[in-house]
């Protein structure tokens, strides 16, 4: 009857030892599983909050015009006489030039919208 025991106890102690290692297998998985996870939760919540700082430096830090010196620069240029614009240059318009007539063709390449 020994010589069965010994078999036998041997066999239960391999069969209880796999038994063991692969619940601890299955512990570890489990384990790395989670630790990615807390990764994958962690990373997500930097960027988070990366993105939030840009956003409050750019806020912060967001440029704004100085209506202050514009509105300067265009009483000083009132100052000089007649404002000049893209369209008339620094000398504006002269009222008695037959380009203003109706009809006549433009330099901008076309004819008067008010007639002809």
């Amino acid at each position: 009857m020994a010589a069965i025991a010994v078999p036998l106890l041997l066999t239960a102690a391999l069969a209880t030892s796999v038994d063991q290692g692969q619940r601890q297998a299955r512990q570890a998985k489990r384990a790395e599983k989670s630790q990615r996870e807390a990764q994958d939760r962690a990373r997500a919540s930097a960027s988070a909050q990366q993105r939030e700082n840009e956003e409050a430096s750019n806020k912060a830090n967001r440029k704004k015009p100085d209506a202050g010196r514009i509105l300067a620069a265009a009483q000083k240029d009132a100052l000089g006489g007649v404002a000049s614009t893209f369209l008339t240059g620094p000398s504006g318009v002269d009222p008695l030039s037959d380009s203003l007539k109706s009809g006549t063709n433009r330099r901008l390449g076309g004819r008067s919208l008010l007639g002809g």
